[in-house]
């Protein structure tokens, strides 16, 4: 599988873009070496800081002689590197993770308020606590067609199972639609997203795999179909809109179990926007699962259902 890229590599190269795993396999065959490495970057760090890949990266960055952060230090005779990081949410718990690969004299640069959704973007939500899903989706389905007129639309959902649920289901509705999540060969999701681009479909569906990382211009509208579990994802998710000087919207369906529902509207606040009273109330209620007794981090109770 690897064979395409180690040919490349053979030819050599000024600048190479990896996933964690690939360039650690690749270094400990011998086939890419990073004492000479002048710049290094992680996009979304803090996702590669917090999903399990930190071990990976501090391997790479601390085992393999890879330049230490900082200036070039001539009296010593020690070359530095440049490091940078980008996300849009910077946990204070990942900050100072990130602090051990930087410099200490490191630059921050915040564009706005880190952590936040952009003001380009006007939330709103819909309370569906108390319908079935066959309510929830007409609930979708109705604010779909009131929003027809603004273009594209991105559908977010937390499993792939409701991914293709909400897919299929707006084929029934005549709303077409592609869907794309970690089930789907990197082929089909291409096609997928090439479809969505060139406005041959009009609405994507998707779990977060779209939510970072993906070229998307011109979504005018996401929607939550499912809250995701973890508020800094709401903030990727709904930053899918009103980029680059545009403006959009985020519709989130809100259930009667949110647990990421307080961080989101406390995010929200400081970032001004005004929400309905219903939804700052739910969100100051302490969140359960049903049939549990506490919270769970694992969110719909054990199983995660």
């Amino acid at each position: 599988e690897g064979m395409p890229q180690l040919e490349e590599l053979a030819e050599g190269c000024d600048l190479a873009v990896c996933t964690p795993g690939r360039l650690a396999d690749f270094i400990d065959r011998g086939v890419v070496g990073v004492t000479r490495v002048r710049h290094l970057v992680l996009d979304e760090a803090d996702r590669m800081l917090d999903m399990g890949f930190a071990p990976q990266i501090r391997q790479i960055i601390e085992e393999h002689g890879m330049p230490r952060p900082g200036a070039d230090d001539d009296l010593l005779h020690l070359r530095g590197r440049q490091t940078m990081m980008f996300s849009a949410t910077f946990p204070q718990a990942i900050q100072d993770l990130a602090e051990d690969f930087l410099d200490p004299s490191y630059l921050w640069v915040g564009v706005g308020s880190v952590g936040t959704a952009v003001s380009s973007v006007e939330q709103r939500f819909a309370d569906v606590s108390t319908t079935n899903p066959n309510g929830r989706f007409a609930v979708l389905v109705e604010r779909l067609r009131a929003e027809s007129s603004r273009g594209k639309t991105l559908i977010f959902a937390n499993s792939k199972a409701s991914v293709e649920d909400v897919h299929f289901r707006l084929a029934d509705s005549r709303i077409r639609s592609k869907q794309i999540h970690g089930g789907m060969t990197q082929a089909e999701r291409e096609r997928a997203l090439a479809d969505f681009r060139n406005g041959n479909v009009g609405v994507l569906v998707a779990t977060d795999v779209a939510s970072r990382g993906l070229d998307l211009p011109g979504i005018d509208h996401v929607v939550n179909y499912e809250l995701p579990l973890i508020a800094e994802d709401y903030v990727h998710r709904i930053g899918r809109t009103g980029r680059i000087g545009n403006t959009g919207v985020a519709t989130s369906l809100v259930t009667s179990f949110e647990p990421a529902l307080r961080g989101i509207v406390e995010s929200a606040d400081e970032q001004g926007a005004e929400l309905p009273r219903w939804i700052v109330s739910q969100a100051s209620r302490k969140q359960r699962g049903p049939g549990h007794s506490s919270p769970t981090r694992g969110g719909r109770g054990a199983s995660g259902g």
